[in-house]
């Protein structure tokens, strides 16, 4: 499976599906591509009711309901921005999870913090890098490592953080 074949990763998630809930960082052609199969992926825009992702176990309808091949799986959760895995516990106690990585990461620290949202508490997990695919995206986080150091050297936050220090060293 490659990051450049969608339609490849959407059969892998539709096998993988059968036997537990799939957790997939994504963009929006992904989600066509498992559409296209039949899979109605929940999207992760929001982690507001974190309640909701704390069980995913429950079975839902694979595939048509009108024909008779159909049969039962689990879901399918595509977090589009980074926001869908930082302080969420995604949890499947019975069926474990699979959770599959499809882009890079802004930085380092939020890739760890994708690979921690599943396994928790002793669940069953599994996790996969898509082939091709860097953890973080080195461009990205330049600029964001850039951007904090031209913070860290204005002016107004140098004479902010001196009189802080001042106030911790004068107790």
């Amino acid at each position: 499976m490659h990051s450049s074949d969608p339609e490849a990763i959407a059969d892998f998630v539709e096998e993988q599906r059968k036997s537990h809930v799939v957790l997939i960082y994504a963009d929006a052609t992904l989600v066509e591509a498992l559409q296209e199969k039949g899979v109605q992926p929940t999207i992760v825009e929001s982690i507001e009711d974190w309640r909701q992702f704390r069980n995913l176990d429950s079975q839902i309808s694979i595939g048509d309901d009108n024909n008779e091949a159909a049969n039962e799986g689990h879901q399918v959760l595509v977090g589009l921005s980074e926001v869908s895995f930082r302080g969420i516990d995604y949890r499947a106690p019975q069926s474990g999870m699979l959770l599959l990585l499809t882009k890079p990461f802004s930085s380092q620290r939020a890739y760890t913090q994708a690979l921690d949202r599943v396994g928790r508490f002793g669940d069953r997990c599994k996790r996969y890098l898509v082939k091709g695919v860097p953890t973080v995206d080195k461009d990205v986080e330049q600029n964001n490592l850039a951007m904090l150091f031209n913070i860290s050297t204005s002016k107004n936050f140098s004479a902010a953080h001196q009189g802080r220090g001042a106030n911790n060293n004068a107790r």
